[in-house]
């Protein structure tokens, strides 16, 4: 089965009178004005950060599913799933299409739980989120979508479980990871943090921590901002830095009345002490010669750290 964004020929029956009353209850998404559709569609592909529409190709048909945060009080790191299947198809396909949703939810945004509400006396619903592998979580009153009134629901969910990721023998497990840029702007450094993010987040399940302003923002006091694959959404054609960069400041290295440089070992340290602050336990870092010569100093003081090479001067080896 494959979890794909709907396309224009999906658009065409999601607007169907018939689909949209047959599904009121179960995908909110027909609970718009046609012309709201439309302009979601032409906007965002209806994948939005609180509400996404899918198409799960099983066999020949395609299923129309939908994710959105439930309630204006409900936790947004859970994601609650609608699933349009029809008697047409069976209890066994509709539970991996739930399978595979969920599973493609969880390993590609930063919610922590997807969950599914069945009516508890629709033995067909229950068996389909049973099939998916879903955990029966006992039952809970809402009011009805397609009525109103208050039913009783049994409630299905999946969790995200957290990889425990070390680093060499001994090392302690990854939870918390730090990502920064540095030197001048180039192409591709967006790209290079929503790759990172939505790899952290949604495969290994680390925290991700943007440092702004390269690694002057390790110095900082306050606290970094946390970046999830909604916060890098729509990043990969955008130029530049949404971490800012500087190539100046207190990590500059100085030179000896002999020429010979001096490395900017105070403000390492510093940065180092931020570090076991923040609970940093690895760090992406982002650029050229001068950036990775400083990563160079963080990784011999034991810090686990990557470094991107990015270079518009030619002076990495291998990035020609």
């Amino acid at each position: 089965m494959t979890v794909s964004a709907i396309d224009e020929d999906h658009l065409g029956i999601l607007l169907s009178p018939e689909f949209r009353s047959t599904w009121v209850g179960e995908l909110p998404v027909c609970r718009l004005d046609v012309p709201e559709i439309q302009d979601a569609f032409l906007a965002t592909g209806l994948l939005g950060p609180r509400s996404s529409v899918y198409s799960i190709a099983v066999g020949d048909a395609d299923l129309f599913a939908q994710a959105y945060v439930a309630g204006d009080t409900h936790d947004w790191r859970t994601l609650r799933i609608g699933i349009a299947a029809g008697d047409g198809v069976s209890t066994e396909l509709a539970g991996e299409a739930i399978r595979d949703l969920a599973a493609h939810l969880l390993r590609t945004t930063s919610i922590l739980k997807v969950e599914r509400l069945v009516d508890t006396s629709d033995a067909r619903g229950a068996a389909m989120c049973a099939h998916a592998g879903l955990r029966a979580e006992g039952s809970r009153t809402e009011a009805s979508a397609a009525d109103g009134l208050p039913h009783q629901y049994s409630v299905f969910s999946a969790v995200r479980a957290p990889h425990s990721t070390t680093a060499g023998r001994g090392a302690s497990a990854i939870k918390r990871i730090a990502i920064l840029t540095g030197g001048g702007d180039a192409p591709g450094l967006n790209a290079v943090i929503r790759a990172a993010v939505k790899t952290a987040v949604g495969i290994h399940g680390w925290e991700v921590l943007g440092i702004e302003e390269s690694f002057e923002g390790l110095l900082a006091t306050g606290e970094p901002r946390r970046l999830t694959p909604d916060d890098v959404r729509g990043l990969l054609p955008r130029g530049g830095t949404i971490l800012g960069t500087t190539s100046t400041g207190l990590f500059n290295w100085m030179r000896d009345d002999s020429g010979a440089l001096i490395p900017p070992t105070h403000a390492v340290e510093r940065a180092l002490a931020n570090l076991e602050r923040l609970g940093v336990d690895a760090i992406v870092a982002i650029g050229g010669d001068g950036t990775q010569s400083l990563a160079a100093l963080f990784a011999e003081r034991g810090v686990r750290i990557v470094g991107v090479p990015k270079t518009i001067d030619n002076d990495l080896e291998g990035t020609d």
